[in-house]
């Protein structure tokens, strides 16, 4: 996981050229002009999605990994907090949905706050856990997917 803000955006750049694009994409929007729903930037490569949505209690999160993509997390309005956990040994409460790109785990998690003009970064290795505050704040968030 990397977790920073927006004004660093070009330290992470050399990571690979996907990433770096994705990166530029957030350097280079305006974040809130961007319309709701999935957008592709290059094809099924690099994508985002834009979501409003209340955030919930921790109890009622479940930790994600995915295989194909790596998830870039950035807050366009509000806040909330996002678990951590490396993957090792969690109790798998899905199964790895091929299609959709995921599989969901229980498990403890670190937390921590996404607030507009920071980013997180999650590799296949890293669960987590969006969406959570107890006190189900209104958010705003982008997602870009980039395929590893």
């Amino acid at each position: 996981m990397i977790f920073d803000y927006i004004n660093n955006l070009s330290k992470y750049e050399r990571l690979s050229d996907n990433l770096a694009t994705a990166l530029s994409f957030i350097s280079n929007t305006n974040l809130q002009n961007l319309d709701m729903g999935k957008h592709s930037i290059n094809s099924d490569d690099i994508f985002y999605m834009i979501d409003e949505y209340k955030t919930k209690p921790s109890v009622e999160g479940k930790l994600e990994a995915h295989k194909k993509y790596i998830d870039i997390q950035t807050m366009i309005s509000g806040s909330e907090y996002i678990g951590h956990a490396l993957l090792s040994n969690q109790k798998v409460l899905r199964d790895y949905d091929e299609l959709y790109d995921y599989a969901l785990y229980q498990g403890d998690a670190t937390f921590i706050k996404l607030v507009p003009g920071s980013f997180a970064i999650f590799y296949p290795n890293d669960l987590h856990m969006p969406g959570i505050d107890e006190y189900k704040t209104d958010v705003k968030k982008m997602v870009i997917k980039v395929r590893i």
